[in-house]
């Protein structure tokens, strides 16, 4: 079962490198937060704000070669959750045909907003993952269910990160971003938090 999903917030995560992005079920109370770094989050707040820039950029690039060649973007849908890191789809059609194609999550929504059309989140996701808005989080809530911290590996057992230098711990921090890790990302972050 999939539940729509809207834009609610956007705003900067402790990182200076990474955003969350909230997104809003539109039949409930419940907020799914993502973590998205700094291009995807200056492309999703130009598109919010409605600015056009002098030169297209990544997003504005492929949403023209998608409407020149004809295709058209009918949703997209986080459909999956492994390991800390959220899976979409953007599902199309082209040649009067439909298609599905596979997408870093922080894209899809960003494609989602410049063509107009709906975000969704399997069911599963949301009741895993999302919190509703008195800040309770997904399964983490109910007896006998996991908890958010037993769902991403390494987040139990805490980390190894005492090793590392500040400068490593932000390099790995970005890369984990660029990976869309937010299991990895959170712990980084917490651990940078944690020394500063």
């Amino acid at each position: 079962m999939l539940v729509k999903l809207v834009l609610e917030s956007l705003f900067p995560a402790h990182s200076h490198a990474a955003y969350t992005l909230s997104l809003l079920d539109t039949e409930g109370n419940r907020i799914l937060p993502l973590l998205i770094g700094t291009p995807e989050a200056q492309a999703i707040n130009l598109e919010l704000e409605g600015q056009v820039t002098s030169r297209p950029l990544t997003h504005d690039l492929i949403m023209g070669f998608l409407t020149s060649t004809g295709v058209q973007v009918r949703n997209i849908v986080i459909d999956d959750f492994k390991e800390g890191v959220f899976h979409s789809k953007i599902n199309y059609i082209f040649n009067k045909e439909e298609r599905v194609m596979d997408s870093r999550t922080s894209d899809a929504i960003c494609i989602a907003l410049k063509a107009k059309v709906e975000i969704f989140c399997e069911s599963k996701i949301m009741d895993e993952v999302a919190y509703d808005t008195d800040g309770k989080k997904g399964k983490a809530d109910e007896p006998g269910r996991l908890s958010i911290d037993e769902l991403i590996p390494g987040a139990q057992s805490g980390n190894d990160y005492g090793e590392y230098s500040l400068s490593q711990l932000d390099s790995m921090l970005q890369e984990a971003i660029q990976r869309e890790d937010y299991a990895k990302a959170a712990l980084l972050r917490d651990e940078i938090s944690k020394r500063k």
